[in-house]
């Protein structure tokens, strides 16, 4: 990342700070809503009966839910669109 101290002094925000925030806003509202179904997952225990078992929930690097199905398969396809993000209903 850049000097913090010319951070300081600029107002316009980096694309990877963007990013950064979007995640974890995504990752507070999926563990808020998740809260039974991350856990199992981060300890790699099968989730038992959900709203999620039909998505085949996965984390990724970011600690973020996806849906892992057959589009994993779609190589040509961008990451997000072959696992895309679980957003829970109202958020």
């Amino acid at each position: 990342m850049h000097n913090p101290s010319e951070r300081l002094s600029s107002r316009e925000l980096l694309p990877e700070e963007i990013r950064n925030a979007e995640e974890d806003i995504i990752q507070r509202a999926q563990r808020e809503a998740f809260r039974e179904e991350y856990d199992a997952l981060v300890k790699k225990k099968p989730i038992q009966q959900s709203i999620l078992s039909k998505l085949n929930p996965v984390l990724d690097e970011q600690g973020l839910l996806r849906s892992d199905s057959r589009l994993r398969y779609t190589e040509y396809l961008p990451h997000d669109v072959r696992f895309p993000v679980i957003l829970p209903r109202g958020h």
